[in-house]
């Protein structure tokens, strides 16, 4: 377990420490804003890898026994995880993480983010959140723990930072704007709703060749 115990100390200093204003600052005048979220976007993705590698290799030690039930809690919760982050990647917000510019957001129809200001950090809570209960052994229940206690962080850390960005006022504006604002599935986008089962549907497909559990028994 010591691989494993290594792996998830770094991985939660590396999202620590950067929380840390004059360190993080300081970085990012050093560096360049830019350069500096693509260098703290390339090392989480590599700890992440080490994360999960470390995971599959640490020995089981079982804290709860397995119970049919418990499948039904990821394969009922997975669809909306998947739609948040399809969804919430997909659209542009100025208030949280996004693949769109955010010079494309539009307050009156803000799609998604009328919902939740964080959808895609939402969609990820869920996800790791909702496997925790049918994986009852040590590592597992350390790993999913860490990324649902990240996921419940994230928002927090993104307000402060989007605060900071935009400033207090105009943060709280776009935040009365946006949750008035109507919402349908017209504004949020079908086929990004469509994607988002797609995504669940090739995660259930080929959860049991690349994870080694079947999370549906025919």
């Amino acid at each position: 377990m010591t691989n494993f115990y290594l792996a998830i100390s770094v991985f939660l200093l590396a999202h620590i420490i950067p929380a840390y204003k004059p360190l993080r600052n300081g970085l990012a005048d050093l560096m360049g804003e830019r350069p500096f979220l693509v260098a703290y976007g390339t090392l989480s993705t590599v700890l992440m890898i080490w994360l999960f590698w470390a995971y599959f290799d640490a020995p089981y030690v079982e804290l709860w026994a397995f119970e049919e039930w418990m499948r039904w809690v990821p394969l009922i919760i997975m669809p909306i995880s998947c739609i948040l982050i399809t969804t919430g990647l997909g659209s542009p917000n100025p208030l949280s993480i996004s693949f769109i510019s955010v010079e494309k957001f539009d307050e009156q129809h803000p799609g998604i983010v009328a919902l939740s200001s964080h959808p895609a950090i939402w969609g990820l809570f869920l996800w790791s959140a909702s496997h925790v209960i049918p994986n009852g052994d040590l590592a597992a229940v350390l790993m999913f723990s860490l990324l649902s206690l990240l996921g419940l962080y994230g928002p927090v850390s993104l307000n402060m930072k989007r605060k900071h960005r935009l400033g207090n006022d105009e943060w709280q504006r776009i935040n009365v704007v946006v949750k008035q604002a109507p919402i349908s599935v017209k504004d949020i986008g079908f086929g990004k709703i469509v994607l988002g089962l797609v995504v669940y549907g090739i995660l259930l497909y080929f959860h049991g060749a690349v994870i080694g559990v079947e999370p549906v028994i025919l």
